[in-house]
């Protein structure tokens, strides 16, 4: 089953690991279900380390952002990024699916 639907655009997995060494890489499969769902969409991922675990005042926050167009067909589409991780410690990790307007 779909992880979510919206604007004609469904969420088929995200796959973002629990634990990542030097860089961590984000995948997430989006399929078009309606010719007027959104073609052009971006991935962010935002990752911040609480200040508890992090050297500088208030921790560190960094994200980083892919766009994509998406192909007109029925097909499941992966939109993968990747960032850098060089702080040791519990990382809070977002990513979000956005509509490009």
């Amino acid at each position: 089953p779909p992880l979510a639907a919206s604007h004609g655009l469904t969420l088929l997995a995200a796959d973002v690991p629990r634990k990542a060494e030097g860089a961590l890489r984000c995948f997430v499969s989006l399929r078009r279900d309606a010719p007027s769902a959104p073609t052009d969409i971006c991935l962010i991922l935002r990752d911040s380390l609480p200040s508890g675990d992090a050297p500088p005042p208030g921790g560190t926050k960094r994200a980083a952002m892919v766009y994509r167009t998406l192909s007109s067909g029925a097909e499941a589409e992966a939109v993968g990024i990747e960032v850098p991780v060089k702080e040791a410690g519990d990382h809070v990790v977002d990513v979000v699916v956005a509509v490009v307007l």
